[in-house]
């Protein structure tokens, strides 16, 4: 999708494969001729609270999107989509006679898009929805209108490989029996994605999550789990669906490295030691701290006192 790399506005990564319609919508660009089929990375802060904790849920996710421009008409095209969505889950095993589609009560409205929407469910699993948006405050035609219909990569795959848990199928093995390893890794994965955007730890706008997801991996971190290993992992997930250069090579290893660092003031300030000087790495800075304070079992203990559900 063309300026998906940009971070200058919060609602980047953030709302839904209508971000390629900002220019018709708000710039009176020419609209886009026939369907598009778009697949974008997406997050989600407000899943943050549930995410990793219900099959289902993740605050970062790939949002696959049909998307096509019209008039009053265009609602015609609603089952020429629907087509191409069963077709697409029918390759993965997912087919028409286990899929249900039900159209809601409720008017979709969704910044200046207002309109119409049916949810596509496989047993008990939501897929993605289909929107027929007839209202389009802003558009130069008032007559124009827009079908979306955005589907959850992450979820077609699980819903084809049950009776797997929805979490397993997306972390690493060596994550296996960790102590809240879904919510930890939808954490890593969402980091590692805000990284490979330039996204960096800090205390405004998306700065501001990044630095809630890098502080909610330290207890975890420095409880032994492979944090840098499990960022890795999900940045080369991310890279699929993302163009060729995406973020520079050390995002990951940046995103490591402000975990490490978070980590190292949290320790000292546990074990109420100054801070090490900042030139060194995190084993150098926590061997200095346990030197410091009496010793590794002191660290140990100092850390266990962080232990906790995530």
């Amino acid at each position: 999708m063309d300026g998906l790399g940009k971070t200058a506005h919060d609602t980047d990564l953030i709302v839904s494969a209508l971000q390629y319609l900002d220019p018709v919508v708000h710039n009176g660009a020419p609209a886009p001729q026939g369907p598009r089929v778009l697949s974008q990375p997406c997050v989600r802060w407000r899943y943050l609270p549930t995410a990793g904790r219900e099959p289902g849920v993740s605050s970062s996710f790939v949002n696959l999107s049909s998307l096509e421009t019209g008039h009053a008409d265009l609602v015609e095209q609603v089952p020429h989509h629907l087509d191409l969505w069963l077709d697409c889950l029918s390759a993965v095993g997912l087919h028409a006679r286990g899929v249900t589609v039900a159209l809601t009560d409720e008017d979709c409205a969704y910044g200046p898009y207002r309109g119409r929407r049916a949810d596509v469910n496989c047993g008990q699993v939501e897929l993605g929805e289909i929107n027929w948006y007839f209202e389009v405050a802003g558009a130069s035609d008032a007559s124009f209108s827009v079908v979306d219909c955005g589907f959850s990569f992450e979820r077609i795959a699980w819903a084809a490989a049950a009776p797997e848990s929805y979490h397993a199928v997306l972390a690493p093995l060596h994550l296996a029996g960790v102590t809240d390893g879904g919510v930890l890794y939808d954490r890593c994965r969402t980091l590692a994605l805000l990284a490979l955007f330039g996204v960096r730890p800090g205390s405004r706008g998306p700065r501001r999550y990044a630095r809630q997801l890098a502080d909610e991996l330290v207890a975890p971190f420095l409880r032994g789990v492979n944090i840098p290993g499990c960022l890795d992992h999900a940045a080369r997930f991310w890279q699929r669906f993302l163009p060729a250069g995406t973020g520079p090579e050390s995002a990951v290893a940046e995103a490591s490295e402000a975990v490490e660092r978070r980590a190292v003031a949290v320790l000292a300030r546990v074990l109420e030691q100054p801070a090490p000087p900042e030139q060194l790495g995190f084993s150098e800075a926590a061997d200095l701290l346990a030197a410091r304070s009496g010793g590794r079992r002191t660290v140990s203990r100092a850390v266990d006192s962080l232990a906790g559900p995530l």
